[in-house]
């Protein structure tokens, strides 16, 4: 009987934390709590594994990872005690919790072994882990090696048909794609889906809008999405897309939207000990601080940055939004020497992964910095080639408008 009555207790944990619907994580935790209370006075069980497991899973979306990370621990502990195939869903979740703690090696090597397993087992396990292997890989700025799993996972045949695949990684990828410019890609797979809602609808229109130099129309939908993810409580989510749309309110010129944000993100990965999205959210404050002159807590910021970065681990191109930050409160410190090294830099990270969101303002901040440091023929250079590569990926003519309102403003 108390088996029994445990089981309802994770059914519904996981009802109240994952079904849009009725999202409700108080009533969530008092099930995880009821669950606990009646798992523990029995010997270890898969039942048990699965608790801890959504419980460990409602950690994340609410980016408390302390407490997510005990849980997945424990989960994965018994399930190897066990022998359970469970194993593979309690690793995956091992791997988020090892990203998120700043573990980034141990990290991956743990959502590798449990793709592994999974795909020996022909198991659609092997499709979550991927969607987290990327939504880890895509916040670090590397999403050629997110479409690596993507096409990795895409490619097994238990995947033609799945609702997963059409829900969960087809938006995933578009997402990818439109951070990468590859705006044909982003159209080809939107076309594959008659009619794409959800998030599928909303990243292949926010590409195709930031990419047409849409910025208002792209802001409008960052704004409705982190509405959607404080009503779910996806606090995660809301910092990671929170960030996203904090460099599109910098580009704008909102940066007050763009602070209250970032600073909405870093009240929920700060306390919840969520390293990578902390580094997320104080990068980007440190640039969108840097802008408005106020140098000493742009410091402070990146301070914080250097200092998790200093542990050795590879940060991938967000290394390269940490310099490119530098290079603002450089330039707003009018050390343009020390400016122009940062943003060499940030352009060779930046250029190396792909983010090409984010190359060409640097590319045009970095050539405003050298006409405020006299080297014009550099400036021209750096604005040449921001207009060279919106024309490679076929960007709409406002992109290219801002470039020349830049030369035309230095009378180059």
């Amino acid at each position: 009987m108390r088996a029994k009555t445990a089981d309802v207790h994770v059914r519904l944990l996981s009802v109240f934390a994952n079904v849009d619907d009725l999202v409700d994580h108080d009533r969530a935790e008092a099930h995880f709590r009821k669950g606990e209370a009646l798992l523990v006075e029995l010997p270890g069980s898969e039942l048990l594994v699965s608790l801890y497991f959504e419980w460990a899973n409602l950690c994340l979306w609410e980016a408390q990872v302390r407490s997510g990370l005990e849980a997945a621990t424990r989960s994965l502990e018994l399930a190897r005690h066990l022998n359970s195939a469970l194993v593979v869903q309690a690793e995956m979740m091992m791997g988020a919790f090892l990203w998120a703690s700043g573990r980034l090696g141990e990290a991956f090597e743990c959502l590798e072994g449990a793709w592994q397993e999974a795909d020996a087992l022909d198991d659609i396990r092997s499709a979550w882990t991927t969607l987290n292997a990327a939504f880890d890989l895509g916040n670090m700025g590397d999403h050629r090696e997110a479409m690596r799993w993507f096409v990795r996972e895409m490619s097994r045949s238990r995947n033609a048909e799945s609702p997963f695949a059409e829900s969960r990684l087809y938006p995933a990828q578009v997402h990818a794609y439109g951070s990468m410019g590859e705006l044909g890609r982003v159209r080809e797979m939107m076309s594959r889906v008659s009619n794409p809602q959800g998030f599928l609808g909303w990243a292949g229109q926010y590409a195709l809008a930031f990419w047409a130099g849409k910025l208002e129309e792209a802001e409008t939908l960052h704004t409705a999405l982190i509405e959607i993810l404080r009503h779910l409580r996806r606090a995660e989510n809301i910092c990671s897309f929170g960030a996203d749309a904090a460099h599109l309110y910098r580009l704008t010129g909102r940066h007050a939207k763009a602070e209250e944000l970032l600073r909405e993100g870093l009240s929920y990965s700060v306390p919840g000990g969520h390293i990578v999205l902390e580094m997320r959210g104080r990068e980007c404050l440190a640039h969108v601080l840097a802008d408005m002159g106020r140098t000493d807590e742009a410091r402070s910021e990146l301070g914080r940055c250097r200092g998790i970065m200093a542990a050795g681990e590879d940060w991938r191109g967000l290394a390269g939004l940490v310099e490119w930050s530098e290079a603002a409160i450089a330039v707003a410190e009018k050390r343009f020497d020390d400016a122009d090294r940062n943003f060499a830099g940030a352009i060779e990270i930046i250029r190396r992964y792909s983010m090409r969101t984010h190359q060409g303002p640097t590319l045009c901040e970095w050539g405003r910095a050298l006409l405020a440091a006299g080297h014009r023929d550099r400036a021209l250079e750096k604005f040449d080639e921001a207009i060279e590569l919106y024309r490679h990926v076929s960007a709409g003519q406002p992109w290219i408008d801002r470039v020349l309102a830049d030369k035309q403003a230095s009378g180059l």
